[in-house]
């Protein structure tokens, strides 16, 4: 399940560059990809904190 995890949390950064950086958005404005990008990218940010923070709680167990 931890590989699961850490697998999920590298696709959101990648979802986030690529929505960044692909041409086969850009009947998008640049705002809304770069808002959808930066959610992304935040939320793999969120999920990392998260099971940094459970790993940390389970050590101390």
């Amino acid at each position: 399940m931890k590989y699961l995890t850490w697998v999920i949390i590298a696709l959101w950064f990648f979802l986030g560059v690529y929505i960044f950086l692909a041409p086969s958005f850009d009947y998008l404005p640049k705002m809304a990809r770069v808002i959808f990008g930066v959610f992304c990218i935040l939320f793999g940010f969120y999920r990392l904190a998260r099971l940094y923070a459970k790993n940390r709680n389970s050590e101390e167990e």
